[in-house]
Formats: C-alpha cells, structure tokens, sequence
C-alpha cells in the first residue's frame, strides 16, 4: 500500500483496526491494557478489577487479542475485508523496517512518538513487535531491550550531567554574588590604576608550616602552579578567587607593609592581591571577623590604606563573607554603647566587666563594632578595653 495512504497515526489505525476483528468486552479490555484512549497505561491486575475475572485472565485476553489483530492485518495485505488492519500493518511496516540495522532505534523512536504515555519496557516493545508480524521478529526483542537499557543509561547519564551543570552553576552564580557583595567594602584609592599582568608581583615571604590555621597547598589551573595557604579561612577565599571569570590572576603574599604598632616601625605581609579582568587590582587580609578590631590589626589596616593608596590599588579586608566594612556600619543597641563608654570614663576595663554590661539583646560582634565605630583600643594578652591615647571619651549616642 502507496504511504501516502498511511499518514494516519498509529493510534488511530490501531483503534479501527481492533474495532474491526474484536468484540466491544476485548476492545475495550485492549485498549485499556495499552492505554489506547485515556493515555495511561493500566496494569494487568487494574484491567482484571474492572472487568471482574483474574489478571492472568486478562493476560490470556489481551495476548489473543494482540495475535487476532496481528495476523488479520497479515491476512488483509492485498484484500479489501479488513481495510484499517491492511492500513495498520502498512503503517508498521514503513515506519520500522525490520529488515534494516537501525530497526531498534527505529522501534525506539517510534514508542516515544506514537506511544509516549507508555515507558520502554518489555510490555511496550512486545505489544509493537507483536503487532508488526505477529512475533516473526519477535528475535529482535533482545536486541531492542538492549538498545532500550543502553538508551535509558544515555538519558539518566544525560539528566545526571544536566544537574552537575545546574549545580555548577548555581554555585558559580553564589560565588559571583559574593564576590559583588565583597567588592562593595572595598576601599577604593583616590586614584585607581591599571595592574597590567607583567607587573605581577612575587611571594614577600614563604608561607609558616607551623601555622595554627591549618596551612597547606592546592594546585591552581588559573595560575598553573601552586597555591600557598595558611589557613582555612585563606583556602576558601582563594578558591573563590581560583573560580571567577572575573579574576585575571591572584597572588599570595604579594607585599611587604610597613605598619607602626604603638610607635615601633613594623612590617606585615597582606594575605593576597587580586587582579580584576578590567584591570583593578584589590589587595586582600583575610581575617576572622572576631579579630579585626583589635589594636594591632587596626594599626595594620591604617598602614595597609596607606600603602594601597599610594600605589593604586583597593584595599579588602573580610572573612571570606563579612568584612572590616560590615563591622564598621554593625547598628549596635544604644544602651550597650552608653554603658560600655560610660565604664571607659573610669579608665581600661576587662573582660569580665564587659561580660557584665552585655545583655541577651546585643550581637556577638557588638564590642568589635564600638571600637572600630568610635576609635577605642582592644588589646589581647591581657585583654583590655580603653581609649585613645590623649582621645576624649567619645559622645554617646542618645537615648
């Protein structure tokens, strides 16, 4: 039969086709076997509670069925009795080409677009082979389920990837909303300058074995070398630095800063410099957020501006998430602050009575706050809170 005679679809030639060989109990027991009208396959056990006999009843059933249908349209090739049935086994015939060596991805293809409401098991290829030449090639069913399996594994591998992709993704996006966030506490220069990347500077210093922070390695792709760290802390920021497009390149250590501690010439070295693609580059301490107010890191933040500003360069110092900035603009509840600098006006205070002034209402880093906030001075070994040299007790805030 000319294939121009067969552009109806399969489930349609189907449905006149059963219609002209079963009895309306059969029709209706095959089309809801195989989904034929609602679209949705139903079980053997789903078609035996409906029509009130045994699922292996129903098994028997449907499988005659099948082969009734089969070989009429066998039969109905060249007559003119049974037209739908010579229409269906035409329709078959020329969409699958048994004979050929794609026929299984044919077969496949073929389920996903007239059937997609039924998965590729052994039921589904059974029922088309079936229908084909009522089981003459039923010899390709083991190469068909194999091409099913083989095709099933592709897509499962394909959605396992589309969500590593996803996931990628979505930590990328995570880490550029970071480091945009980040860039917002940058202290920008007076007078920015471009960094190109011939004058990336070297390591000031090698990296402390002995350091508390957990220091190490890790290789970087972006540099093509080795990456130095002393802390978490540090391997977290660089590996975000690693990651951005939007970092040309990053160096560890890159500086020598000249710092005063209480009057005494000192010199630090800053964890990190980074070159940004539109050429700022933004010198980096990465530090914990309990421990940037203290006076020696304070003294170190004022030498580390002034040296970033000399040379153009922005100045960042954060945990990772939180930075000096943060602290510098942290609402600290008014009724601390005046309790904390109306102690201060009886001279130093210790730990202990600055516990006695906190209340169940006042953040964590609220201490850290006030004394970035109104310039106090917080020293470790012995712990002690005070002013300024020769500074006047800061006004309080109102009540």
């Amino acid at each position: 039969m000319p294939q121009s005679k067969t552009k109806a679809r399969f489930v349609d030639l189907l449905l006149q086709a059963q219609a002209e060989v079963l009895d309306e109990r059969k029709r209706r027991m095959f089309e809801m076997r195989y989904g034929l009208s609602d679209k949705k396959q139903h079980t053997l056990a789903d078609v035996g509670t409906h029509f009130n006999i045994s699922r292996e009843r129903v098994r028997q059933l449907v499988g005659k069925s099948l082969q009734r249908v089969a070989r009429t349209t066998r039969s109905s090739r060249s007559g003119t009795t049974r037209v739908a049935c010579g229409q269906l086994h035409a329709f078959l015939s020329a969409a699958l080409r048994p004979e050929e060596p794609s026929f299984p991805d044919r077969l496949l293809d073929f389920l996903a677009v007239e059937l997609p409401h039924l998965s590729r098991n052994d039921t589904a290829l059974e029922f088309v082979l079936g229908l084909l030449d009522g089981g003459r090639h039923r010899g390709l069913l083991g190469v068909a389920q194999e091409a099913a399996r083989a095709r099933d594994e592709a897509e499962r591998e394909k959605q396992r990837a589309q969500r590593e992709r996803s996931r990628l993704d979505w930590r990328q996006e995570r880490r550029r909303q970071r480091m945009e966030k980040l860039l917002q506490s940058v202290v920008w220069p007076s007078s920015k300058r471009r960094m190109d990347r011939w004058e990336h500077p070297r390591r000031a210093r090698e990296i402390n074995p002995d350091s508390e922070g957990q220091s190490g390695t890790f290789d970087s792709k972006k540099l093509g070398r080795p990456v130095a760290y002393e802390s978490r802390l540090e391997r977290r920021f660089f590996l975000l630095l690693e990651h951005l497009e939007e970092v040309e390149w990053y160096q560890e250590q890159p500086f020598a800063v000249p710092y005063e501690l209480d009057g005494v010439p000192r010199t630090y070295y800053p964890d990190v410099l980074f070159n940004l693609r539109d050429g700022r580059g933004v010198v980096v301490e990465v530090k914990p957020t309990l421990y940037m107010a203290r006076h020696e890191n304070v003294c170190k933040w004022k030498g580390l501006q002034a040296f970033c500003q000399e040379r153009g360069l922005g100045m960042l110092v954060t945990d990772g998430s939180r930075t000096l900035r943060d602290l510098e603009r942290l609402r600290v509840p008014a009724t601390f602050e005046r309790r904390l600098l109306s102690a201060l006006e009886g001279g130093p205070l210790s730990w202990s009575t600055i516990v006695r002034l906190r209340t169940s209402d006042v953040p964590s880093l609220a201490l850290e706050a006030v004394v970035l906030q109104r310039g106090l001075v917080l020293r470790m070994n012995p712990f002690e809170l005070q002013l300024a040299e020769g500074a006047p007790v800061p006004q309080r805030q109102p009540g």
